[in-house]
Formats: structure tokens, sequence, C-alpha cells
């Protein structure tokens, strides 16, 4: 439900979204973590007992067109960042690993 994803915390490193090197930074970790997530959904859905898409949803990616969405993503990136800008790009990636690192190490809490 809305109310549901409205209290899911926020993670305040995702705020300097708004600088392109940054932002490619983050969504190459992110749209990249699609392909680890097909490599994974399956075994996730067996050793789990799950349905297709139940419960595991994250794990499918774009379905079908996780390579090619990964692909036109590398391609946007390699024409929209200068040279000068990789390595605040790389910079941002890493700083994404270690954010999601520590907010995937808070501890669960309920959601009413």
């Amino acid at each position: 439900s809305p109310a549901t994803i409205d209290a899911v915390p926020r993670h305040a490193a995702f705020d300097d979204m708004r600088n392109k090197a940054r932002w490619f930074g983050r969504f190459y970790v992110m749209e990249g973590s699609t392909l680890g997530g097909r490599a994974l959904g399956p075994h996730v859905a067996r050793q789990l007992n799950l349905a297709p898409g139940a419960g595991n949803a994250y794990f499918l990616g774009h379905g079908s067109q996780t390579g090619p969405m990964w692909k036109a993503f590398r391609g946007r990136m390699a024409d929209r960042l200068l040279p000068a800008e990789y390595e605040a790009a790389i910079a941002a990636a890493r700083d994404c690993f270690a954010d999601l690192g520590r907010w995937f190490a808070q501890p669960l809490r309920s959601v009413a």
C-alpha cells in the first residue's frame, strides 16, 4: 500500500541525485543489480518454494528485457558522462554499495 511504502525509511545518502555523475554511479549499481537478480531469482524461488513474482519479484529484474535494458543504460551512460566525471561516478557507485549495506544492516521494524 502507499502508506507501507511511505513508512520505509529513506537513506539521506540518495539526496545527491541531482548531480549527473553521481546519479549515473548510483544507478549503475541499482540497474546492475537486476542482472544479479536474474541469476539469483530461480535459486531463491526454489529454496523458498515461491511462485514466479510471489515474494521474489525483485529478482525478476525487467524480465526478458533485463539484458537489453542494461545494455541501453550502459550506452546512455557512455554517451552522457564526460571523462572528467568518471571519478565522481565511480565514487558514487562505491558510496551506493556502502550506503545500501548500512541501510540493509538496520534492524527490521514492523509497519502497521
